[in-house]
């Protein structure tokens, strides 16, 4: 909802949170929004979409994308306020379920650094 585009061109509008930052977090903060939405429609997580962004990421810069988990996790935790924002009837249920993703996030970024650290 930030971004127009017409045929005449792309219009990018609402600057308010443009920043410069590590790609990860623009990667973390595009799967966490694919992961909500997942959640509010009841579908199932979309690994294989996520997997193919990171890839497609990877090859065009010739670089993978690191601690993308931490940047997700940090983005869906945003996230987790938008049921209720929204007014949405299983508001409750929703967050629980947002907050639950946020969790497993972190313990994939905490076992991936107990492992590089043993």
């Amino acid at each position: 909802d930030q971004v127009v585009v017409r045929e005449t061109g792309v219009r990018l509008i609402d600057w308010d949170r443009a920043a410069l930052g590590p790609p990860a977090q623009d990667l973390g903060s595009f799967i966490a929004r694919l992961e909500a939405d997942a959640l509010q429609a009841g579908r199932p997580r979309p690994t294989k979409l996520s997997e193919a962004f990171e890839a497609a990421y990877a090859a065009a810069t010739g670089a993978p994308a690191t601690g993308t988990s931490l940047w997700t996790a940090t983005a869906l935790f945003r996230l987790a306020v938008e049921p209720f924002r929204s007014r949405l009837p299983h508001w409750p249920e929703l967050t629980r379920a947002i907050l639950d993703r946020v969790a497993q996030h972190v313990d994939r970024v905490q076992h991936r650094s107990r492992r590089l650290s043993a």
